[in-house]
């Protein structure tokens, strides 16, 4: 039927349905606040699992601060001004993490530490110098650093040796078990021992005296080993003799060259050869 002459038509016109909702935005926003989601979730468990030296890094990131400046504990030991004082050990490398002072010396951790040789360091110093009583401060006392070649442990002591003579005296007997004893369990790595003399054991008519000797002392400490603990393995063991080239105590002082009869021990990487 016709509308009536003059009456206004009003048309409504229906919005299309069924496919309107899988065309809009609000799905997006859900999908992307999950991926934020897990992404704030593998953030957080990836921060759980690393050392506390990259967490430190990553803090001074967003600080604007440096590793130096979160961790400023280098301290650097006295130089000798004579008598029986020690020169410190040298830091052969540039290191992005920190420097320690422990109780048993001063140690320069690795750039990428390896974990055993850490192990060793830390537990001369919570077991073997806390049995003993030794500080840095101690008569005798153990120092450490770091190096390429390894982990260098060094027996500081009035007297190692006597003027002259490889045999070890009876004192550091428990030093030296102790010590032995530890190395003895770490198995996969090798042992460099050296040994080393001061000026007055040298002998001008024979220049071979003072390596002879140095090399004597380190064998003298082999032996001990081996005689005292059947773990050790002889193919691990490396000698060395040194003579009186490297001092750490003053030759001018009757203590500083009783300081300098000593040995010192390095302890390899797994991996070397």
């Amino acid at each position: 039927m016709a509308a009536p002459k003059g009456a206004v038509i009003i048309v409504r016109k229906k919005k299309g349905g069924g496919h309107g909702g899988h065309h809009g935005g609000a799905w997006k926003v859900a999908y992307a606040d999950f991926v934020t989601a897990m992404m704030a979730f593998f953030l957080v468990m990836w921060l759980m699992g690393v050392d506390e030296e990259t967490k430190a890094e990553i803090a001074g990131h967003f600080n604007g601060t440096s590793q130096a400046e979160i961790s400023p504990l280098k301290i650097p030991m006295d130089q000798p001004k004579g008598g029986s004082q020690l020169e410190p050990f040298v830091q052969t490398q540039t290191v992005s993490g920190r420097t320690v002072d422990l109780p048993v010396g001063r140690f320069v951790p690795p750039t990428s530490p390896e974990v055993d040789l850490l192990a060793i360091v830390d537990e001369i110093e919570n077991s073997i110098s806390v049995q003993l009583g030794m500080t840095p401060e101690s008569p005798t006392h153990f120092e450490s650093r770091y190096e390429k070649k390894g982990v260098v442990l060094r027996i500081v002591t009035p007297e190692f040796f006597a003027h002259g003579k490889s045999e070890i005296i009876p004192d550091m007997s428990p030093v030296l078990s102790k010590l032995g004893n530890l190395l003895a369990k770490y198995k996969k790595h090798k042992i460099r021992i050296e040994g080393h003399t001061e000026p007055t054991e040298e002998s001008e008519s024979d220049p071979s005296v003072g390596w002879k000797l140095s090399t004597a002392r380190a064998q003298s400490v082999v032996q001990f080993w081996l005689q005292r603990n059947e773990q050790w393995d002889p193919r691990r063991i490396q000698l060395a003799g040194a003579s009186y080239y490297h001092p750490i105590g003053d030759n001018s002082t009757t203590t500083g060259r009783a300081t300098n009869r000593r040995i010192e021990i390095t302890v390899l990487p797994a991996d070397s050869q």
